[in-house]
């Protein structure tokens, strides 16, 4: 975008003599609207754009209105977030005195402008200081709006100057004062601010030259290069002992290595996984290493939503509702620290199979379901490097889309669940009016229940394959009964389906779910069969959906599905 400005400005005949300012800014707001245009337009007339609403309304005002003052945002937890702090006052100190020069340089010509500028920023700065913050932000915002306003537009300004303030200022206004959550877009205008760092250095070595000639000489160029070569050295270090010294992880084991040269701020999210480049070692390549090598083999969930564990797992099945396994991190991302799977572990037979240690702190824990006692866990400490490396098949599960796999007890031919007669005529009015529509209806194609857990004691993990014929309009519960030959029942699951991650008014017409359950069987369980009863309710009213045959009669409110052999 700087560029076309550059273009179209040296394109632009400064030969008007009635506004000759504006003659030399037309052609670069002109050349800078329409790509945005170009860009925002069809997105803004995307049909789509409602979806999306919420999250820009988020992001844009975050429930209050403009504007704000991100200022400490960028140049305070972003800067030292990646730099040193002798980087931060270096950088920010130059800034300063580019603003200051470019005051200095407007003094002769309308210099009120630049008066009013520099007194709405510190009068806002003050303010902020004294916890104003809301007149605050509208007193920088108008201070630097004056002050981006009247260097832009100075005939005292070069054209290669004017390019930079015209890219740095639109951005720089927007996200400090008019965005709430301004994230990573900083970046936007941190190129500008980068390259007005470079002028003042040239500036200011040019200006020590004329003061000593000498360091125009050999020596003296000898000096700045080494001055440059130290400046780099102490900037690099910092940046070398965050993203590259995976031995230390500096961030999260502060302050245990905590450098006694650069200082840091305690007040900083240290302990966290934030950012990006950091070098975590948080057990991920490891449970890859296990997963590649066989030693962790079946279905999965976890405690963190990132990408680390769908990469490192190579396309093993990912399910929320009682996997095989559960990866429990003890580091997330941060923010993310609540996000767990939709079940509690520890009481539904899980126990930890491996914990994995790096930096001598316990990084990752994997959970198996083992229903009939723990073995010893085994600890693993994530190694320097990894053998065999990942290839491009071991992905090869992740780029092909799988089909969910056939019951192992199907039922020909699937049943229907619905709303039946005594539904339709008898349900309470607060039940039909929340309902609506009562036309929906859902197949179960049949189940698989793991035998091999089925003694007294045990948890038999019992998956229904739930197929939507047409849209259900409430949520609806699922249970499952183990019921003996004398009806007693014995044992039951009740959840939403897939530990209700997935309600069954969210299915569209054709979608097959893998829904769930682990029956708790008692202690004193008498062995032999015992028939395994499945249904739907309503938990509000406890109304119990009915059960069609092939011929769409009703045959009551539960179906019994298969049997249950349990051994004693």
């Amino acid at each position: 975008m700087p560029f076309r400005c550059l273009i179209a400005s040296h394109l632009t005949p400064h030969v008007s003599r009635i506004t000759p300012h504006a003659s030399r800014v037309w052609p670069s707001l002109l050349i800078f609207i329409v790509p945005v245009a170009l860009f925002y337009v069809p997105f803004l007339l995307n049909p789509n754009l409602e979806s999306t609403g919420t999250y820009l309304e988020n992001r844009i005002g975050g429930g209050s209105s403009p504007p704000f003052n991100n200022l400490a945002h960028f140049f305070y937890y972003e800067a030292l977030k990646y730099n040193s702090a002798y980087y931060v006052v270096f950088f920010n100190g130059l800034l300063l005195w580019v603003a200051g020069w470019q005051g200095r340089k407007i003094a002769g010509e309308r210099f009120y402008f630049y008066l009013i500028a520099l007194l709405l920023i510190v009068s806002g700065a003050a303010l902020w200081w004294l916890g104003q913050t809301q007149i605050a932000a509208w007193v920088l915002a108008g201070g630097t709006a004056l002050f981006f306003g009247r260097v832009i537009f100075s005939p005292q300004t070069s054209l290669a100057q004017r390019v930079l303030w015209l890219w740095l200022a639109p951005p720089f206004w927007v996200y400090v004062f008019l965005v709430s959550r301004p994230g990573k877009h900083h970046y936007l205008f941190l190129g500008a601010l980068a390259l007005w760092v470079g002028w003042a250095v040239v500036q200011g070595w040019q200006r020590a030259v004329a003061a000593w000639p000498k360091l125009s000489q050999p020596a003296g160029r000898w000096l700045g290069v080494g001055l440059a070569g130290v400046a780099l050295t102490v900037f690099a270090g910092h940046t070398v002992m965050l993203f590259l010294r995976s031995d230390l992880e500096y961030v999260l084991t502060y302050p245990d290595h905590k450098s006694i040269f650069y200082p840091t701020d305690a007040a900083y999210p240290y302990g966290t996984r934030i950012g990006f480049g950091y070098p975590f070692r948080l057990g991920w390549q490891l449970v890859g290493q296990l997963r590649r090598t066989g030693r962790l083999e079946g279905s999965w969930a976890g405690n963190d939503d990132g990408n680390a564990p769908i990469w490192y797992m190579l396309g093993a099945h990912s399910t929320p509702c009682y996997p095989h396994y559960v990866l429990q991190g003890e580091i997330t991302y941060k923010g993310d620290d609540d996000y767990k799977v939709p079940f509690d572990p520890a009481n539904f037979g899980y126990a930890p199979r491996y914990r994995i240690w790096g930096n001598n702190r316990l990084r990752l824990t994997v959970l198996e379901f083992q229903p009939f006692g723990a073995v010893e866990p085994i600890d693993l400490t994530e190694p320097v490097s990894f053998e065999p490396p990942v290839t491009s098949a071991d992905f090869a599960p992740v780029m092909t889309a799988q089909p969910a796999p056939p019951p192992g007890g199907g039922l020909q031919p699937a049943l229907g669940f619905g709303r039946g007669v005594g539904i339709k005529n008898n349900a309470p009015s607060e039940y039909l009016e929340r309902a609506g529509q009562l036309s929906g209806r859902v197949a179960l194609l049949g189940y698989d229940a793991a035998e091999g857990y089925a003694q007294p004691g045990g948890i038999v993990p019992v998956t229904l394959h739930w197929q939507a014929q047409s849209r259900l309009s409430l949520r609806y519960k699922v249970f499952v009964h183990l019921i003996a030959a004398d009806g007693q029942n014995w044992g039951q699951a009740d959840d939403f389906p897939v530990c209700g991650t997935s309600h069954a008014n969210t299915w569209e017409a054709g979608q097959i779910t893998l829904d769930r359950h682990l029956l708790k069987l008692p202690p004193d369980l008498p062995s032999g069969s015992y028939t395994l009863r499945v249904g739907m309710y309503e938990p509000e009213l406890n109304l119990r959906l009915n059960y069609f045959d092939v011929a769409g009669n009703e045959q009551g409110n539960s179906l019994n599905v298969g049997t249950l052999n349990v051994k004693g």
